[in-house]
């Protein structure tokens, strides 16, 4: 079996897998916050990734004929959302290419307010979170660079470096 690579996007705010953590999209690819999918509100993204995508099918939505795909994060399989393929009434065609993702599925992380939020929690002295940081510095330095876990290198515990945020 292959090597399993994902895209970790840079932005400061970004839509994850609540199950796992995986990066799905960012707040600037967001279309509309008027959907709804088997478990409540959704959003429709112009661009999402690390998903796969299940067989095409036609289904009869609440706004008409569809060509769609189940979307599943590629980590954990957690199927998200959906993709339209087609979409057959010509109103509805802003659609094709776009997926929706339900809210229930994903989490908002903001990485500007996460280092102030661990820092809190953990409430650690300037020199453990001096020391902290140099570790976790030394770790980060064999980590690719254009990884967006570059966002994370001053995370107070080395622990939080497994969880991705």
């Amino acid at each position: 079996m292959g090597k399993l690579c994902l895209f970790y996007s840079e932005e400061d705010t970004v839509y994850v897998c609540k199950c796992c953590g995986t990066h799905l999209t960012t707040y600037k690819e967001i279309v509309s916050k008027t959907f709804h999918g088997k478990t409540g509100e959704a959003y429709l993204f112009d661009k999402v990734y690390n998903v796969g995508t299940g067989i095409s099918e036609d289904k009869q939505l609440s706004t008409g004929l569809h060509r769609v795909r189940d979307i599943y994060c590629k980590v954990c399989v957690t199927v998200v959302g959906w993709t339209y393929d087609i979409a057959f009434v010509p109103s509805e065609k802003y659609k094709e290419g776009k997926a929706v993702i339900e809210l229930f599925y994903i989490k908002k992380v903001k990485f500007s307010e996460l280092h102030e939020e661990m820092l809190k929690k953990h409430s650690l002295s300037q020199e453990d979170e001096a020391s902290h940081s140099t570790q976790a510095n030394s770790i980060m330095a064999h980590l690719p660079a254009n990884s967006a876990r570059s966002s994370i290198q001053a995370l107070p515990q080395l622990s939080m470096l497994h969880h991705r945020y």
